[in-house]
């Protein structure tokens, strides 16, 4: 039965070969688990179907050389087919299902080795299948390559020649060449002051060695003042200094040194200059070596202000030395205030005047705010002559200058007043009428024993005895005080004009005098340290 049974299964294979009806567009792949192998390697072969019908049967089968590999087994991977094996002598494998079934993807895997004595080389696996319902052909396939590889194992490396060494591979015989890979060497013998030498290499991996001429070092000398060979070879020479046409020195003295050993000559101590100062270190006079260093500098401050026009400081007064000290602002009273009350620094008063004009028969102008000091006196502007009807008036300030030329002086019944005369003044214009002396009438006598006289036209009223003599100046004209040009009755009696005059004389005069200063102070010219100088 046994016997029977391979027999069967060839006839099936036969059967499956020559079927006419196949399934179509179908094709079979085959795969190696590895594509590089050695002798005595096993490996498989994977069979896969793709773009199958239903199908009832299939046969694989593979052609490659025997003299290399060996099939050694297989399994089908067909769900349901029976029979369903791999023949290894026949190099197939072969599946029979009961009913028409689909059929995809890995269908056999055939097992191999690669023969112990087995030529390296690359090897072609080809694939024939048929794969149908009952009969048909064959059907696409694709093949594979595997390549049987020598892991070589070689020996030791020998020469071949003085450039080069080789090695063989124990396995196949293959042969290795590489060259020479040479050690640094080492001098045998080694050159001396005077005879030449040899540098001895091998190569790190065979026996080969080679020898490179080494020339003789010659003497060495630590400089051109060394009298003794390096080498130890026990030659001498005469020593041979180059002594610096400049000197060294340190804080002992100075001298004049080798440049290669340092050696001293004309050694000598220092001879100090100067002594240090502010400005300038103490130094050897021969060698300019520094004997003491500058002194530290110590301020000499400034016993006056230096100002600018926004502060004032002390600095100090040395040489090259800018340090500074209580620098401040200046002070000042108000913003009209023209010297700084620390320092004495004087500026142009900053007045700020008001926008209302003030007015006499002299002219026009605006007085400070803050100190109420009068600005320049402007001359008026006149306007249009007067009329009939209306006054000639300043274009800036509306001073009435002239009145109109109907106009009639109405005294009315005020009385202006000094201690001897007494007189009247128009309301409208100012014009003053004739001064008349005082005339007293009977003295009244008071408590006290005083005498107590009224003038009997005024009104005037004077204790003691009454001035005879009128001055020599004429009063004021009432309502020309600046910016009014009109005045009470009760203010008008009680003038005495002759002291008002007196004192505007004396106004005016100390604003002269405080306006000649300042112009002379503006006048001189400030020098570098910010003080005025003439």
């Amino acid at each position: 039965m046994k016997k029977i049974f391979p027999i069967l299964l060839c006839i099936l294979l036969l059967g499956a070969l020559a079927l006419s009806i196949s399934a179509s567009g179908s094709s079979v792949a085959i795969t190696p688990s590895e594509t590089t192998l050695e002798r005595g390697d096993t490996f498989t072969i994977v069979a896969n179907l793709t773009n199958a019908d239903a199908i009832k049967l299939g046969t694989v089968a593979l052609g490659y050389d025997e003299k290399v590999f060996e099939l050694t087994g297989g399994t089908c991977h067909v769900t349901g087919a029976n029979p369903a094996v791999v023949i290894p002598a026949q190099k197939v494998g072969t599946f029979l299902l009961g009913s028409e079934t689909v059929v995809s993807g890995k269908i056999f895997t055939f097992n191999f080795k690669v023969k112990d004595d087995a030529v390296f080389g690359s090897y072609k696996f080809e694939v024939t299948a048929a794969i149908g319902v009952s009969t048909g052909n064959e059907i696409n396939t694709t093949g594979a390559t595997v390549t049987v590889a020598c892991e070589h194992t070689y020996g030791d490396w020998t020469k071949l020649d003085d450039t080069k060494h080789q090695r063989t591979c124990s396995k196949c015989k293959a042969v290795e060449t590489e060259e020479h890979d040479w050690s640094d060497g080492a001098p045998n013998p080694a050159p001396s002051c005077e005879k030449p030498g040899k540098l001895v290499s091998n190569c790190l991996f065979c026996t080969a060695t080679k020898s490179e001429d080494l020339a003789a070092t010659g003497h060495k000398w630590d400089n051109a003042c060394d009298t003794e060979c390096n080498n130890n070879c026990g030659t001498t020479r005469e020593a041979s200094h180059s002594f610096s046409n400049t000197y060294s020195s340190d804080k002992e003295g100075h001298w004049y040194a080798c440049a290669n050993c340092q050696e001293k000559k004309d050694f000598a101590p220092h001879t100090p200059g100067p002594a240090a100062t502010e400005q300038n270190p103490q130094n050897c006079t021969i060698c300019d070596f520094e004997l003491s260093p500058i002194l530290p500098h110590e301020h000499e401050m400034s016993t006056e202000w230096y100002t600018d026009s926004n502060y004032h400081w002390y600095r100090c007064n040395k040489k090259g030395c800018y340090y500074v000290e209580n620098k401040v602002k200046h002070s000042y009273d108000n913003d009209c205030d023209v010297d700084c009350n620390v320092c004495g620094h004087i500026r142009i008063a900053p007045h700020k005047y008001n926008e209302e004009w003030k007015a006499d028969a002299t002219g026009h102008w605006c007085v400070c705010v803050i100190c109420g000091v009068k600005s320049e006196v402007m001359p008026h502007v006149p306007g249009p002559e007067a009329t009939e009807t209306e006054p000639q008036l300043c274009e800036e300030c509306n001073f009435r200058i002239k009145m109109p030329l109907s106009h009639v002086h109405d005294y009315g019944d005020a009385w202006y007043s000094d201690d001897t005369q007494h007189w009247q003044s128009c309301a409208e214009c100012n014009e003053m009428t004739t001064m008349q002396p005082h005339e007293w009438g009977e003295p009244v006598e008071k408590e006290n024993g005083e005498k107590e006289y009224t003038c009997t036209v005024c009104g005037k009223v004077v204790v003691g005895e009454p001035q005879q003599t009128p001055p020599t100046s004429a009063p004021s004209a009432p309502g020309t005080e600046p910016g009014n040009q009109e005045q009470g009755q009760d203010e008008q009696t009680t003038n005495r004009p002759w002291l008002w005059a007196g004192i505007a004389a004396v106004v005016l005069l100390i604003i002269g005098i405080v306006l000649l200063v300042i112009e002379y102070i503006r006048s001189r010219k400030v020098n570098m340290r910010g003080r005025y100088s003439k």
